[in-house]
């Protein structure tokens, strides 16, 4: 009798070292962070699988077709926006961290800088911004923020769009692009500036609060966060997941790491 619950208890103990969590998300930072707590899932017995992915579409899709069970990598106002389009139902449980988005000028204009851009960049500039709606409307807050256009105030900003401009004095010429495009196109000079997503900067060398032009404030409601489907809400090991992510160590880990580039949202 001892041996068969001997026995039971190995299988349990077996069972539980290797239950898995699979996440996608973003390389930078997304997936950095998600390795600062996997072995602190490792000793609950939580096996967590990291899946990366460089762009804003396939993290969502590998999730509603089920073979991820929770995706790391985008803000509130996007997911909502993607749930619109695709009719998913993609819910959002935890914000984990925020991504200053920021102008950059294109490597043909160095001369250009945060004390002198609204002098120096000339008329017909060509603007960089993300095509998708979210990212869309967050980059032409900044620019307006930014004194460089002004929105209409009767515009939802969460909706922006170019179309929203109210006055544009430099004449402004806007370029959409997939946001993982934007630091390609900059430093191939195609573009004068551009308005880029922090993990994208990141990862093209560029930083948000160093070499950028302007910089989106610090209370923006586009945090990134977990999110799953609507049956995993109460998953216990999205929950644990959670729980560490929001631990002093991943506090102390990002501030360290980034120096002002990620910001804790917690």
């Amino acid at each position: 009798m001892k041996k068969i619950l001997l026995g039971l208890a190995l299988v349990a103990g077996f069972a539980l070292a290797n239950e898995t969590l699979t996440v996608a998300a973003s390389p930078v930072p997304h997936a950095d962070i998600l390795k600062v707590v996997k072995p602190m899932l490792a000793k609950q017995g939580i096996n967590l699988v990291i899946q990366e992915y460089s762009d804003y579409i396939m993290p969502n899709r590998v999730l509603t077709s089920k073979k991820v069970d929770a995706n790391y990598f985008q803000t509130i106002p996007y997911m909502n926006g993607y749930n619109k389009n695709a009719g998913t139902d993609i819910i959002m449980l935890d914000l984990i961290h925020i991504e200053p988005m920021a102008v950059y000028v294109s490597p043909k204009n160095k001369d250009i800088t945060k004390a002198n851009y609204l002098t120096k960049i000339k008329k017909g500039a060509i603007v960089g911004i993300p095509n998708d709606p979210s990212n869309e409307a967050r980059a032409l807050v900044i620019l307006s923020q930014a004194g460089l256009i002004k929105m209409n105030e009767k515009a939802n900003p969460v909706a922006y769009t170019p179309k929203d401009i109210a006055s544009n004095p430099l004449t402004l010429k806007f370029k959409e692009l997939e946001a993982a495009m934007l630091p390609r196109a900059l430093s191939a000079n195609s573009l004068d500036l551009a308005v880029v997503n922090a993990n994208f900067a990141i990862s093209a060398g560029l930083n948000p609060v160093k070499t950028s032009i302007a910089i989106e404030s610090k209370d923006s409601f586009y945090a990134n966060g977990i999110a799953v489907l609507p049956a995993n809400k109460n998953d216990p090991r999205i929950l644990k997941l959670i729980k560490d992510l929001k631990s002093p160590e991943v506090r102390a880990y990002i501030q360290s790491k980034y120096n002002g580039q990620v910001i804790p949202a917690f």
